[in-house]
């Protein structure tokens, strides 16, 4: 069964001892590979437990601490890979989870956590169940629910830089679910706080985006408003224009009824279009006189026929008969029609007819 020590890590450093003590943190395991020593430096000059300290030496402490930390993050790291490469599983997980707890920031062990993941597969989740060490069980679980917090954080981050407010709200709920399981994985990145602080800025600057949108589709729908009342109005004066160029041209040519025609048209457009009302006006008072010009011609020509027809009754009659010299001449010398004999020997046909009578 393979131990880990981190709490003798952390006593090892404020024990008082007079020399340099090695600390073994692995015990052999019969199943599994070969442990990995690691040397701890503990300094006599280190204070006792509870004996005051000033602030120079509490942060070489922690100072030394942290280094103790990284190193033997490090050399987990190297035996997980090395039992990655033996294909051993269950030890890189537990190798490469205890690096993470040590290390939260090192990426290498993020690193070799996912790509663990990514060759167990769906065995992944439940992996941790596998061991039967309480300690490494929840060390193993401790690891992943860091990795996929950490997961989540990067692609809310990574969808709130794209716009995508509901994306980035949806990741950083999922990485407060999880922080809420485990809460001992919280660190000065990644907790419920610092998350619950971006989930609202995110729902703010969702609903700004929201009601910015909204904004812009009001004013692009009043945009096509605007443009859509232009065009139908310059469409209606180009039409009304026509149309008063045709009524133009038809009152110059005298065709008044027409002319007047097109004047309702442009009444029927613009009811109450003055200018239009004054035009027909003149058109239809126009043709109403051209009709009286004509019925006046009319009548006039007619009352000269009919004085002109009663001078030549008036004239006396002094001839009893007056005949055209030339026109007799012409027409004395004809025959009359009825006298014209036929020869019985002209008429076609004449003897088969008569045969067909007979018979």
């Amino acid at each position: 069964m393979r131990l880990y020590f981190i709490p003798v890590l952390l006593a090892a450093t404020v024990a008082c001892q007079s020399t340099e003590t090695n600390v073994n943190t692995t015990q052999p395991d019969p199943a599994g590979p070969a442990p990995v020593p690691v040397s701890i430096p503990v300094e006599s000059s280190a204070p006792a437990l509870g004996a005051p300290q000033d602030g120079d030496d509490a942060a070489d402490l922690v100072k030394r601490r942290q280094e103790a930390q990284d190193s033997l993050a490090l050399e987990y790291i190297a035996q997980g890979r090395s039992e990655l490469d033996r294909a051993d599983m269950e030890a890189a997980l537990s190798s490469a989870s205890a690096a993470l707890n040590l290390a939260p920031e090192n990426q290498d062990a993020r690193d070799l956590l996912r790509q663990i993941q990514g060759l167990m597969g769906d065995g992944y989740a439940s992996a941790y169940l596998s061991f039967t060490d309480e300690v490494e069980r929840m060390q193993v679980r401790r690891a992943q629910a860091r990795v996929e917090a950490s997961e989540h954080t990067i692609k809310a981050e990574t969808a709130f830089r794209e716009g995508d407010y509901n994306g980035a709200i949806q990741h950083y709920r999922q990485a407060e679910m999880v922080l809420r399981y485990h809460p001992l994985i919280a660190d000065n990145s990644l907790d419920e706080r610092i998350l619950r602080d971006k989930i609202g800025e995110a729902i703010r600057l969702r609903d700004e985006a929201i009601t910015s949108a909204e904004e812009e589709a009001r004013m692009e729908a009043e945009r096509a408003r605007q443009d859509s009342e232009e065009r139908e109005r310059n469409r209606r004066e180009n039409k009304l224009r026509e149309y008063y160029d045709l009524a133009n041209k038809a009152f110059l040519a005298e065709r008044f009824d027409e002319s007047e025609g097109w004047c309702d048209l442009i009444l029927v457009e613009d009811p109450g279009n003055e200018a239009a009302t004054s035009l027909k006006r003149i058109a239809r008072e126009s043709r109403h006189y051209n009709a009286d010009e004509i019925n006046r011609r009319d009548y006039r020509e007619q009352w000269l026929r009919t004085f002109e027809e009663l001078d030549t009754m008036n004239v006396p009659q002094t001839d009893a008969l007056t005949f055209n010299v030339n026109r007799w001449r012409e027409v004395s010398g004809r025959e009359p029609l009825s006298h014209d004999m036929l020869e019985p020997g002209t008429v076609d046909g004449r003897s088969s007819i008569l045969a067909r009578l007979e018979a």
